[in-house]
């Protein structure tokens, strides 16, 4: 490394040191500060295009790694820091890879197990529904061209050994890339089929229980891929407050912040919506905990209403009366 560029390693770690205390306090604790400083370290100095990143970037990427827990080595498709051009200035983010996503999923405890794969022209792939649902395949070993990528799923086991998949389309997640911040970064370019598992976990921890600060580092996450947090991050799983999730869902659908009263001992208990497997929130007027009937990730589809539509014809969230006579 030139002297200019030792100078802003040995700047960052300096900073990240003069931050000890804070940092710590957000570390795992199966995580040690002087490992983590060193490997950050050892990442950055590698990396010379970071090095004409703001200095401040690169500190505050690093320390939301420590947040979520994630080493940033970019090593094993857990995390990394990335350059991006904001306006002129280089600034450094940090990246969360499919495997540091499948590390969160885990944290709750409930989680034993994350694979998550790609499938491709010539593979024999069968994805099972009904009363015992799964995913069959078998590849072929023919290529491994990003353009001949046919699948991705997810399968997520729990620890009691019973399943869950998501099954993602090639298409599908070219329509999620079209949305990112830097779709024609070399995350996307260079790694497609990593960041394509990335996706399909991402929607598969819609139902993932997770911990919370799982559902914040994700948040965090889709909000630097994406410019927003997904309706994942803020309803996606059983151990976030379920008022919170109602709250954050009408947000997303009207733009507008909601108010959600607090129950008081004298007000009557309403039933409340409850999960359903695709994301959503069935409708408590109508007791309708059914599965959605339309397509599985229908919430991240631009463009579309972004409501639940269970098999029986409710909605909910209700449309506004005068933009639907479906109530």
């Amino acid at each position: 490394m030139t002297n200019t560029e030792t100078g802003i390693v040995k700047a960052v770690e300096a900073s990240l040191w003069q931050r000890e205390e804070a940092i710590r306090a957000i570390l795992p604790n199966n995580m040690d500060m002087k490992r983590f400083v060193k490997t950050a370290m050892i990442a950055l100095s590698k990396n010379k295009d970071l090095h004409e990143c703001t200095q401040e970037s690169i500190v505050r990427s690093i320390i939301e790694a420590a947040e979520a827990g994630l080493e940033p080595t970019g090593m094993l498709s857990r995390a990394w820091l990335v350059p991006y051009n904001n306006k002129g200035i280089k600034e450094a983010q940090l990246q969360i890879g499919y495997q540091g996503l499948a590390d969160l999923m885990r944290r709750s405890g409930e989680v034993r197990k994350v694979i998550t794969r790609v499938v491709y022209e010539g593979d024999e792939f069968r994805v099972i529904q009904g009363t015992e649902e799964r995913v069959e395949h078998t590849p072929a070993y023919l290529t491994e061209d990003p353009l001949k990528i046919t699948y991705f799923y997810c399968i997520v086991t729990y620890k009691d050994g019973t399943s869950q998949h998501e099954v993602m389309t090639k298409a599908q997640v070219d329509m999620v890339r079209s949305r990112a911040k830097a779709k024609n970064a070399d995350a996307w370019t260079l790694n497609y089929p990593e960041m394509g598992r990335k996706t399909v976990e991402r929607r598969a921890s819609k139902w993932t229980p997770l911990t919370v600060e799982a559902i914040e580092a994700i948040a965090k996450d889709d909000e630097r891929e994406y410019g927003a947090p997904t309706v994942a991050a803020a309803i996606g799983t059983r151990t976030s407050s379920l008022r919170e999730s109602i709250k954050a869902q009408a947000e997303e659908i009207e733009g507008t912040a909601v108010e959600v009263p607090v129950e008081s001992a004298e007000q009557p208990t309403e039933p409340e919506p409850q999960p359903t497997k695709c994301g959503s929130l069935s409708d408590p007027a109508l007791g309708d905990i059914e599965e959605c009937a339309l397509a599985p990730g229908h919430l991240d589809v631009p463009g579309t209403k972004r409501q639940h539509r269970a098999a029986s014809g409710s909605i909910w969230p209700a449309a506004k009366k005068e933009a639907t006579n479906e109530r």
